[in-house]
């Protein structure tokens, strides 16, 4: 012990050894190890546990293994399956499938872990179905053809007080038409009048 030097020396002195320990090198350098290690705070540690919550792009498998991950740093030993329920019933980012957990009087972490996942593959279908619903509406609007929209050029242009008829109308005046009309009319007679004499005439 001597070459160790007078620091180590008095590290040593702190050790509590049995008088069979202090002739074993193994468990004198043991020590030493755990000295120089820093101390785990087991506070900290689990203070990270209790915060973790799955973030949206992860799945309940993702978010699960980080939970085991960070329970091993934690000494939880016989509790460690029992935290990590609760946690997961905390700690899920669906508030439906938490309803769902929570519940269930005997829920345990294996129950949890599959009606997770359960939500999870329905919760992929209804995207899946609602993306294929979006692409035909999609295809459907490309499809239709809406009618042309009517400008101020097409809106037909209206005559207030027509110097023919007085009245409001279109361009075109009904008294005008109306007019022209009655002309046809009486040409149409002359003409029926004039091929009855024709006719009458032909011997």
């Amino acid at each position: 012990m001597t070459i160790i030097g007078s620091d180590a020396q008095k590290i040593y002195r702190t050790f509590v050894l049995s008088p069979e320990e202090t002739k074993k090198v193994e468990e004198i350098k043991k020590r030493f190890t755990n000295y120089f290690l820093p101390k785990k705070n087991y506070t900290m540690e689990h203070y990270n546990f209790n915060k973790l919550q799955q973030s949206m792009v992860e799945s309940i498998t993702e978010f699960i293994t980080r939970l085991r991950l960070q329970a091993s740093k934690c000494k939880f030993e016989s509790l460690e399956d029992e935290l990590i329920k609760d946690r997961v019933v905390v700690g899920i980012h669906d508030d439906h499938t938490r309803e769902k957990l929570l519940s269930d009087p005997d829920l345990d972490l294996d129950k949890a872990i599959q009606i997770c996942m359960a939500a999870e593959r329905t919760n992929k279908e209804i995207k899946v179905m609602q993306q294929r619903s979006d692409q035909e509406v999609s295809v459907i609007k490309k499809n239709f053809r809406p009618k042309k929209n009517v400008t101020m050029e097409e809106v037909p242009k209206l005559i207030d007080n027509c110097k023919k008829c007085g009245g409001t109308h279109p361009i075109r005046c009904p008294a005008k038409f109306a007019k022209n009309v009655k002309k046809q009319i009486i040409l149409q007679n002359v003409a029926d009048q004039i091929s009855g004499i024709k006719r009458k005439s032909i011997p």
